[in-house]
């Protein structure tokens, strides 16, 4: 839902040399909601897979400080505005 609200792109998430400052915010905030959704699909399937609580834990740390991350950055560099 989120993206829908970001300006329409080309869907490509590689740097243009004549990208603006607005293009390349989008553009990583895009990005990370890619790896935000692959790092949750990992989570998914270490649990399906070995269950191994460690490994979840690890990875679930990883998820909240990039999650947090993203959302402060959206506050301070897209809402913001």
């Amino acid at each position: 839902f989120e993206e829908g609200l970001f300006p329409a792109t080309s869907g490509k998430l590689v740097a243009r040399a004549e990208e603006t400052a607005r293009e390349e915010l989008f553009r990583g905030l895009r990005l990370e909601h890619v790896q935000i959704r692959e790092l949750s699909g990992i989570i998914r399937r270490v649990l399906g897979e070995s269950g191994d609580p460690a490994a979840v834990k690890t990875l679930a740390t990883n998820l909240v400080t990039r999650w947090e991350s993203h959302r402060t950055r959206e506050e301070a560099e897209w809402l913001a505005v």
